[in-house]
Formats: C-alpha cells, structure tokens, sequence
C-alpha cells in the first residue's frame, strides 16, 4: 500500500506529516520505506489531495483527505472513502454528512509523548508561515526584528511540532500551522497576508468540521525580491521588471518576482503580527469538540487496522 501525498523541494512539513504520522500510528502496515508499495492501493490522508490527479486505475483509500485543487474526481468503485476532512468537502463530493470527520493530522495529539520531555524553552509568540509564504517573504528577518519565533516550513515534523508545543500562541497563514497548534492545544490566530496562495475553501473546510470561524487578518506580505535565487535568476529577475514597467511585455510571459521589501515594511509586518499577538482574539477549538473528533478518528484507524493489518 503506498502512502500518497504531495512532494515537494524543500519539504513542506504539512506534507511530510504523512509518512511520519502513519508509519506510527500503522506501523504494521506501512512498511519502512518512504512510501510503502507503489504497485498496490493507495492511501490518501493528509492533504487537499482529492481531485483528477489520482490515479484512475489504482484502488484509494480517503482516510481525511480534502477537496480545493484541480477538478473534482469520479467517485467510483475505486474509491473507499473512510471519511473526509470538512463538510465542504463531503458536499463537494456528494457524501452524506457522516462522511466528515475532520483532517487526521489531528492525530498527532496521541503521539506527543517523546515530544513533551524536549520541551525547554517557552516562545510567547510563534510564527508559522504557509509554505510559499516563507520562499517568497523573509519572515525570518520579519519575526527576528520583534521578537516572534519563525517556524519554518522546511523543518523536519518533529522539529516544527517541537516549537509549537513550545509555543503560547501561535499565529499562522498555514492552515496545518493551525491544525498543529490546535491539535497540541495551543491558541493560534490565522492571518492572510495577500500573496494569493492562500485557499480559503480548505479553511473554511477544516475550521467548520471544529466548529470554529475562519476569520483571518488581513496583513501586508513581504518579499525577498529573488535574492535567494541564483545570481543569472536574479538577473533574469531584473531584466523582467525592466520591461515590464516600459511596458514591453508580452501576455503568458512569466512575470517577474516582486523587488525586496525595503526596511521599513518588513518592520511594518512585524509590528502587525505583534499586534494582533497583544489585541485580538485568539482561536482555540472546544475542548469536547476536540475530544470527540480525536476519538472519531481513532476509530477509524481502529477500523482500518481491523481491515488491513496483516493476520
């Protein structure tokens, strides 16, 4: 059985999760290499994973998966749907409501044994960018200048969810940012600065399957302006914005990435995330809420156990 999710370079915490969280929870049916066997079923858990890129002719398993990218699939007798992540994703797909429960990584709440003997130092306030959002923004210049602790997308899972146990509030654009923070129990308040990435439906997908509002704060993005690219790129870069701002440019060229943020708005971004670190309200899911939804999909893993493990 292969573990199917999305890959990229650097690796994307969110994405990483699955391999990390199956292999313990389900250790007896995934086996120890990256992705298991890719020949047989697959099993798609944590991720905006459902839509036309699955592969037709292999047999899935949606164990929390959600809608939101590409095109809706074809649900058909290749489909074994255990649950899904929201209840726009159960509507998208034409499921009943039970068919919801709410995005699995909410299951590393029952791995947090090992994690909480680390815990040493305690961030008042964290930053955990959306995966583009840190390539594009140097939030780690932004964080530093006021103090916040930048968790870094690229970073291993144990690490990232490392800091956020060690964290008081975590504020985030990534909506595993805040499925981390509130599966560990730690307040979080969402933002979306405007780079255009951010998927409200997955939000509002994963917020309503808790019972919670997606109601983000609107702040200012920052740039890195290419700098961290190869010299030829950022030349490259140059070039482009030269021409576009002459207006010698073509539609379907590829446009140029944004210039650096000067000083002065990487300081204005700081002093927003402060601000609502200190003045606005702060997002946590209910307690029973959350208890109920852990144990639903604790079944289901009970469930699938039953089904799968080997005899």
């Amino acid at each position: 059985m292969e573990i199917y999710y999305w890959k990229v370079n650097p690796s994307n915490f969110g994405d990483e999760l699955n391999p990390w969280l199956w292999k313990k929870i389900l250790p007896e049916i995934f086996s120890s290499s990256e992705v298991g066997d890719n020949s047989g079923k697959l099993f798609v858990g944590i991720g905006t994973l459902i839509n036309h890129k699955l592969p037709k002719e292999r047999d899935k398993i949606i164990f929390g998966a959600g809608v939101g990218y590409g095109d809706l699939p074809t649900i058909d007798d290749s489909y074994s749907i255990y649950f899904v992540r929201g209840p726009l994703s159960a509507d998208a797909l034409k499921l009943s409501k039970d068919k919801f429960i709410t995005d699995p990584a909410i299951l590393i709440n029952s791995c947090l044994e090992d994690t909480k003997k680390k815990i040493v130092n305690k961030h008042k306030i964290s930053f955990s960018p959306h995966y583009s959002s840190y390539k594009w923004g140097d939030w780690d210049e932004v964080c530093r200048k006021v103090g916040i602790k930048c968790i870094s997308p690229f970073q291993k899972v144990d690490k990232v969810i490392l800091d956020i146990c060690s964290s008081e509030l975590v504020i985030t654009d990534s909506m595993h940012g805040a499925i981390f923070a509130d599966s560990l129990r730690i307040p979080w308040i969402p933002i979306h600065p405007n780079y255009g990435h951010i998927l409200d439906f997955k939000w509002r997908d994963w917020s309503q399957s808790m019972c919670l509002e997606y109601a983000p704060h609107y702040v200012d993005p920052v740039w890195r302006g290419g700098c961290h690219k190869p010299f030829k790129q950022q030349i490259k870069n140059l070039i482009k914005r030269g021409l576009h701002s002459s207006g010698v440019w073509r539609e379907g060229w590829e446009p140029p990435e944004m210039p650096r943020s000067k000083p002065g708005v990487v300081e204005k971004a700081g002093a927003q995330l402060l601000r609502l670190a200190n003045n606005e309200q702060r997002f946590l899911s209910r307690d029973n809420i959350f208890e109920d939804k852990l144990n639903m999909c604790l079944e289901k893993v009970e469930q699938f156990r039953r089904e799968f493990a080997p005899r």
